[in-house]
């Protein structure tokens, strides 16, 4: 994954690709949307967010994870 944005603010050392070290807001979603029926995507929820390489929202209901808490360094 890897975004083009930083390169042009120059923050490349920071943002756009997950990696360690760096900068990470993205959400984890329970259904890849780019390969199910369009109306399947509503039934598609979050499971997790990370915003700044902090976990700030999981869904602990989920079957998906074992309620382990992801960190990013």
């Amino acid at each position: 994954m890897f975004t083009l944005w930083p390169y042009a603010a120059f923050e490349e050392n920071d943002k756009g690709s997950i990696e360690s070290g760096k900068l990470a807001d993205f959400a984890v979603v329970s259904q890849d949307i780019m390969k199910i029926p369009e109306p399947e995507i509503l039934n598609t929820h979050s499971v997790m967010t990370v915003i700044g390489g902090e976990v700030v929202f999981e869904d602990r209901q989920s079957n998906r994870f074992d309620g382990t808490q992801a960190h990013l360094q």
